[in-house]
């Protein structure tokens, strides 16, 4: 592992990964803003428009999260980002398993194309949902949970793609403790 990295250097890796993770904690913000607001929204356009700001926050959130991953998780197997990361992740005392090296959810997003070509080539399914907010086990008159490719719980902030469980509010946790420790590294 290559440790050659000076405390400038350290405080500029340590200062951008705190800067995503408020930007993750922002984004969460955002997401419980516009939940709060949905259940009085008298139109069905103002109720689209609140529910793609809950799907576009959570996006962030993600996207943002995913930053965060790849400086202290990166995907290089060998190099320097791997040597890099590998240093962060000592140095903050942060084990190869956390809840933020995991960037599938995100990539699932990130990568919709390639999802919807796989939900079109392996179903047989006539229905579909996408984008949807409501309490998990909620009926979608008979669509296959692969299916259904968006769906949150503003109940247990729980984000499921096609079926595979996400903790929005483990990641958002995880990012402030993670951010909390930042802090008392670099002030």
């Amino acid at each position: 592992m290559n440790t050659q990295m000076n405390e400038f250097h350290l405080k500029i890796y340590l200062s951008e990964i705190s800067f995503q993770c408020q930007l993750v904690l922002q984004a969460n913000d955002g997401v419980m803003h516009f939940l709060k607001q949905l259940p009085n929204a008298n139109r069905v356009d103002a109720s689209q428009f609140l529910q793609n700001e809950v799907f576009r926050n959570l996006h962030s959130l993600l996207t943002h999260t995913s930053n965060v991953s790849r400086l202290l998780w990166h995907p290089n197997k060998k190099g320097k980002s791997k040597d890099r990361a590998e240093y962060l992740r000592s140095y903050l005392g942060l084990t190869e398993h956390h809840v933020v090296a995991d960037r599938r959810l995100r990539d699932h997003l990130e990568h919709f194309d390639e999802r919807l070509d796989n939900w079109r080539e392996g179903s047989n399914a006539t229905m579909f949902a996408d984008a949807t907010i409501g309490p998990q086990g909620k009926t979608f008159g008979g669509i296959e949970e692969k299916s259904i490719m968006r769906f949150f719980d503003p109940y247990s902030f729980i984000y499921v793609f096609r079926g595979e469980p996400f903790s929005i509010k483990e990641i958002s946790k995880s990012v402030w403790e993670l951010n909390q420790l930042i802090r008392s590294q670099i002030h």
